[in-house]
């Protein structure tokens, strides 16, 4: 699994990079995922997940949850 983690700078001291690597892993296991993962997390604001998702859904508010499948629109 690569896990590429982005933390913004006021939630650094708040997130525990080391245990949430370990979480994912662990989520992975149990679901039985065994093929080669790559899986991106980006720890921010509303204020950010507000223009991200107004820009990619077009959607003017915060959400939850943003996913973006890599291989979205393949078949």
């Amino acid at each position: 699994m690569e896990l590429k983690l982005r933390i913004d700078r006021k939630f650094q001291k708040l997130v525990d990079s080391v245990w949430l690597g370990q979480l994912v892993e662990s989520s992975l296991a149990a679901g039985n995922v065994d093929a080669k993962v790559e899986l991106g997390l980006f720890i921010t604001d509303d204020d950010t997940v507000c223009k991200l998702n107004r820009e990619y859904r077009g959607v003017d508010e915060a959400t939850d949850v943003l996913s973006f499948a890599l291989t979205e629109g393949k078949v």
